[in-house]
């Protein structure tokens, strides 16, 4: 247990800092078609949902969006992993981590596609990440 969840370690035992609930990081992958979403409770596209009830998520598959050992372990929120929002509208850019704001919704698998890659926020950033031998 730590006061501050302000670190990730990888499987191959590299840190990685200050990801999940800071700002939100842009990531590359835009989709622009329906949001990436089908529920197994029926819930509603512009919710927050946890990764465990959802069943397709458009052209992406699960791991995709989250690992295999997440998937495996049928992992949700209360394992600080994130949550997954389509938005309400049809695409969307992929945000990962989370701000502040956002609670459990944040981690480090969280996916938000609520935003149009013309979105501009003082929520939203980027990061530049070096591999540090």
């Amino acid at each position: 247990t730590f006061n501050q969840r302000r670190t990730h370690t990888l499987s191959n035992g590299e840190v990685i800092w200050d990801f999940a609930g800071n700002v939100w990081e842009w990531t590359s992958y835009f989709n622009d078609t329906a949001p990436p979403y089908d529920a197994t409770d029926g819930g509603r596209v512009s919710a927050w949902r946890e990764f465990t009830l959802i069943d397709t998520f458009g052209s992406m598959t699960q791991t995709d969006l989250i690992s295999q050992a997440a998937v495996t372990g049928a992992w949700d929120s209360t394992q600080s992993i994130g949550k997954y929002y389509a938005g309400a509208s049809s695409g969307g850019a992929l945000h990962r981590g989370g701000n502040w704001s956002f609670a459990t919704s944040v981690g480090i698998f969280t996916a938000n596609f609520g935003n149009q890659p013309i979105t501009a926020s003082a929520t939203i950033g980027f990061r530049c990440a070096v591999a540090v031998p």
